[in-house]
């Protein structure tokens, strides 16, 4: 004989109503609602792995890039980014100026950027710039993109170079390299000048790996070139064989003919005469006017071992004990 059970209903009715009913009926009854519960179970968990497979497909669908790969790095690393700590190669793109456009299409546009009058013209050689920088990158895995300059103009807003360098490279969907480079892409907000771009970015690779870097790669213009192999890593004492430079300059006929040249050159002599721009005049102001801001410069927070250097003020190059003076090159010269 069945178990006669209080029966008690719900005043509301509806599915609250129905568990009252349930759990109040008789016991075969309450059997009948125990499938009624495990058929719903069983048809909820089918419908959610449908959704995830289908969640799967639509994934590998906009993770695909230009290649056709589907190894989007949350394959790899579920939740999270890949860490940057096994990454050894600098790859450094040293900012001209700010990208302030919100028209990423007509990224090669002068008016799309913050420029100074002899810089007329070269917009688009700062978008090859980051183009050539990502493709390094994404062909190196143990490569470390930073892309570094300060918030250099006034008439751009509190806007880094390296910030808006990298806002750029974003929009343009990082050339079709999305899954593998914008993980490893990074900025140093601080440089005032190609000096500053070298020295402070081998300070960040630090302060975000642990570690110095055993090569760099530096991409600016080509009329900077000889400055910044023979003056800038002469400085800081960065062994030529792992120092590799990658110049890209507008398509003048003749380069030197125009205003690029003789800000070059003037600070090429400046220089040469004060090898970390702590005491001459021209390098002091131009410093001075590229920090419009008043941004403290943070160095060498994060990396102590090259403290020293950082600090160091002097005609002679520097002489202490440096982290990279007994690396040994991964890379062939």
């Amino acid at each position: 004989m069945l178990q006669q059970l209080p029966l008690t209903f719900s005043s509301n009715g509806g599915i609250g109503g129905a568990r009252n009913r349930c759990l109040r009926l008789p016991s075969l009854s309450s059997v009948f609602c125990r499938r009624q519960r495990v058929t719903t179970y069983v048809l909820c968990t089918i419908l959610f792995l449908a959704l995830l497979a289908s969640f799967k497909r639509v994934r590998d669908t906009l993770c695909r890039d230009a290649r056709g790969s589907t190894s989007c790095f949350l394959e790899s690393a579920p939740g999270a980014i890949p860490s940057l700590d096994a990454l050894t190669h600098l790859v450094l793109v040293a900012g001209n100026a700010v990208f302030t456009g919100t028209k990423f299409e007509l990224a090669e546009e002068d008016g799309q950027w913050s420029l100074e009058d002899y810089q007329l013209g070269q917009g688009r050689v700062f978008l090859e710039h980051i183009k050539k920088a990502v493709e390094i990158v994404d062909a190196d895995p143990d490569a470390l993109l930073i892309f570094s300059g300060g918030k250099t103009r006034s008439q751009a807003g509190p806007l880094s170079e390296s910030e808006s360098y990298w806002r750029l490279a974003s929009a343009k969907a990082w050339f079709g390299f999305t899954n593998s480079v914008s993980w490893r892409a990074l900025t140093e907000d601080h440089a005032r000048d190609s000096f500053e771009n070298l020295l402070f970015s081998i300070c960040r690779f630090r302060q975000v790996t642990g570690r110095y870097p055993s090569d760099i790669t530096m991409i600016s213009l080509e009329l900077k070139r000889d400055r910044i192999e023979a003056q800038h890593r002469v400085a800081i004492r960065y062994p030529l064989s792992r120092f590799h430079y990658i110049g890209i300059d507008p398509a003048f006929e003749n380069p030197r003919e125009h205003g690029t040249s003789e800000g070059l050159d003037r600070a090429a002599e400046a220089f040469a005469a004060d090898p970390y721009g702590c005491f001459h005049e021209t390098l002091l102001q131009k410093r001075k006017s590229r920090n419009p801001f008043k941004e403290t410069i943070p160095y060498p927070a994060g990396c102590p071992e090259i403290a020293r250097l950082v600090r160091y003020c002097g005609r002679d190059i520097y002489k202490g004990p440096l982290p990279w003076d007994s690396q040994i090159s991964r890379r062939s010269p």
